[in-house]
């Protein structure tokens, strides 16, 4: 029939010339590259173990390796990565175009009437505002703030790892630090037997011994529960559940020295993904303003009709446009909206800034502190312990120093020992977090295990 023909190609045309709108992600991730972020892992060739299964196989467990797999196993980073596409795919929601709508009406006049009359429409919104076009931009301004977001998290979970990995090498030293003393704590023992047997010295200096003895034995109990959970927590910061890790070697002695606190500011501020994430935000509601302005400014429709009567050889067209008369809402609600938006994200703007600074002065401080304890333990304290041992051992061998004297002195250099440990270890914590906000500082490769163990 002549109506259906013509409702066919009318809807034909609108169809052609609506483009399908297709949605991509703005920036590549896999191929993106920061100073905050490491190098990407290529994948293990087919056949070879998976990655985390390589490094948990190794004989140490290297920093490296710990990120590697962190970044490969968390599920909290496929969870940001996939907020990436959420926010992509409104980009076809928004270039969609509005679809046409018909409509069929039969009419019979009447039980006599041998032929109903039809009347066939079909109409088209047009859209006259650029509010597809501005909504697909709003929809790649947050793609491009999720992508910073998901980069964001990569660091704090790299941060994560260091710091995890820090505490539970340094945790296996302390191990060490605490049976040399329970050595010492037997020896302790065993003399003061020998000498409340031989009725030199009262029983009380026997329960003195004892008494340290046990207390010895608690603080390598005590270490073995630390390095067990500093273990757990890299594990799980690794996303490896109940894995059995290799151990962590000692740390590097020497922390890198830092650039001046200026530069590392600008730089702190400049490679922040999240101030980039936050201005992404700030793009984002300012477009989200303009589309919610552009929506308000109404749709052409045009319809098309036509009818057939009674007698078959009378029909009717009509042709017609029709606009809504914004005379009552212009969407003024969805603009107020979106510029409060827009002020709360050049807010966050300012807020991760500061945010920013004030993460790195305090690590800063942290590092100062650190870096002055460990120094004066090895200028000072170390030495003195040394001396001390030295001049005890001198004179037991000549017969003039008491074996208890020479075991205190023992006993003096294992806590200077365990002192620079911590410090080290603070050090290497305030490193670790500096580098979060920065990207490597001080050694172009600055490597928590790299060097011999703490002496």
């Amino acid at each position: 029939m002549r109506w259906m023909r013509s409702g066919v190609g009318l809807c034909s045309c609108v169809i052609l010339g609506c483009a399908v709108p297709h949605a991509g992600r703005p920036i590549d991730v896999p191929s993106y590259r920061s100073a905050l972020l490491p190098a990407p892992v290529e994948a293990p060739p087919d056949g070879t173990p998976d990655l985390a299964l390589q490094v948990l196989a190794g004989a140490e467990l290297t920093v490296d390796g710990a990120v590697a797999v962190a970044l490969a196993r968390r599920p909290d980073l496929a969870v940001a990565e996939a907020q990436i596409d959420v926010e992509t795919a409104a980009r076809i929601g928004a270039l969609t175009y509005p679809n046409p709508e018909a409509s069929l009406t039969v009419v019979r006049d009447g039980a006599d009437s041998p032929v109903p009359q039809l009347w066939l429409e079909v109409s088209q919104p047009i859209v006259l505002s650029d509010r597809r076009r501005l909504g697909a931009e709003t929809a790649d301004a947050n793609a491009v703030a999720a992508t910073w977001e998901l980069f964001q998290r990569r660091v704090e979970a790299v941060a994560e790892v260091r710091e995890a990995y820090l505490e539970a090498s340094a945790a296996g030293a302390a191990i060490t630090l605490a049976r040399d003393e329970l050595v010492l704590a037997e020896d302790f023992r065993r003399v003061a037997e020998i000498r409340v047997a031989a009725e030199a010295v009262p029983e009380l200096e026997l329960l003195r011994a004892r008494a340290g003895m046990e207390r010895a034995q608690f603080a390598v109990e005590a270490a073995e529960v630390e390095l067990a959970a500093r273990t757990a927590r890299l594990a799980a910061v690794m996303g490896v559940p109940d894995a059995v890790l290799p151990p962590c070697p000692a740390l590097d002695p020497e922390p890198p020295a830092l650039p001046d606190a200026a530069s590392l500011e600008a730089r702190a501020v400049e490679e922040s993904f999240a101030v980039r994430a936050a201005q992404a935000r700030v793009r984002a509601a300012e477009l989200a303003a303009d589309a919610a302005r552009a929506q308000g400014v109404p749709d052409l429709t045009v319809f098309a009709g036509y009818g057939q009567s009674i007698d078959p050889t009378a029909s009717l067209w009509t042709v017609g446009l029709g606009v809504p008369l914004p005379l009552f809402d212009r969407n003024e609600g969805a603009v107020a909206e979106a510029n409060a938006q827009r002020v709360r994200a050049e807010a966050e703007v300012l807020a991760a800034e500061a945010e920013v600074r004030a993460d790195l002065r305090i690590a800063l401080a942290e590092y100062v502190g650190a870096t002055a304890s460990l120094r004066s333990i090895r200028d000072t304290v170390a030495p003195l312990a040394d001396q001390a041992l030295a001049g005890a051992e001198a004179g037991y061998r000549e017969g003039g120093a008491d074996y208890l004297v020479l075991l205190d002195a023992r006993r003096a250099g294992v806590e200077a020992r365990a002192l620079e440990l911590q410090a080290l270890l603070e050090a290497w914590l305030a490193v670790a977090r500096i580098e979060s906000l920065v990207g490597p500082v001080g050694r172009e490769t600055a490597s928590p295990h790299a060097g011999p163990e703490v002496p």
